[in-house]
C-alpha cells in the first residue's frame, strides 16, 4: 500500500508532462530558472553578483613585489627590479593563486618569464601592471575569464614579456 502511495506520488508517470513541457518550451524553462534563482538568493539572502574591477589595484603595483636580481629566461642580462610570483599577481587581480595557476596550466594566461638564481620564477612589473589593466577592464563587463575570450587572452600574451622579447629588452635596458 505505501509503495503505491509513493509511485503515485513520485514515479516517473507524476512528472512526465512536467518534464516534456520544460524541455520543449524555451521559455517555460527560462521563467522556471530564473525563479529557482530568485528563491535561492532570498532563501539563502544571496545578492546577485556585482562587477567588481581590480583596476584599483594598478596603483599597488609600485609598491608591492619584491626588488631582486633576476635574469630573462634566456639566461642573459641580469637586472635588479621590481618583481611579482604568480601568488602576488593573483591578489593584484583579486583571485585565488589556484586560478592563476590553472589559467596558466589551460594556456590561457602567460607563464612567468624572469628567473632568479635559485630558479624561482617571476613576472615584472610592467607585465603585472598590463595584465591587472586587462583583466580590471575586462571585468567592467564580465565578472570571469575563460579560454573563449580571445581578446583577454591576446591582449594578455601580447603584453606578456614570455612572448614578446622587445618589451623584455626594453624592460631591461630601462632596468639595467
Amino acid at each position: 500500500m505505501a509503495a503505491e502511495r509513493k509511485e503515485k506520488y513520485w514515479g516517473e508517470a507524476h512528472n512526465a508532462a512536467r518534464r516534456e513541457a520544460y524541455q520543449s518550451d524555451p521559455e517555460l524553462a527560462e521563467t522556471i530558472r530564473q525563479r529557482r534563482r530568485e528563491s535561492y538568493r532570498r532563501n539563502k539572502s544571496v545578492e546577485p553578483a556585482t562587477l567588481k574591477s581590480c583596476l584599483g589595484n594598478v596603483a599597488k603595483v609600485a609598491s608591492s613585489g619584491a626588488l631582486l636580481a633576476v635574469r630573462y629566461k634566456d639566461g642573459k642580462d641580469l637586472v635588479i627590479g621590481r618583481v611579482f610570483t604568480q601568488t602576488d599577481v593573483a591578489k593584484l587581480l583579486d583571485r585565488q593563486p589556484q586560478v592563476i595557476y590553472r589559467w596558466h596550466q589551460r594556456g590561457i594566461f602567460p607563464s612567468p618569464s624572469l628567473v632568479d638564481d635559485k630558479g624561482n620564477t617571476y613576472y615584472a612589473d610592467a607585465e603585472v601592471t598590463a595584465f591587472v589593466t586587462i583583466i580590471g577592464q575586462h571585468q567592467q563587463t564580465t565578472p570571469h575569464y575563460r579560454a573563449d575570450h580571445d581578446a583577454v587572452r591576446e591582449a594578455l600574451f601580447a603584453a606578456s614579456f614570455d612572448k614578446n622579447a622587445s618589451r623584455a629588452q626594453a624592460w631591461i635596458n630601462e632596468k639595467g
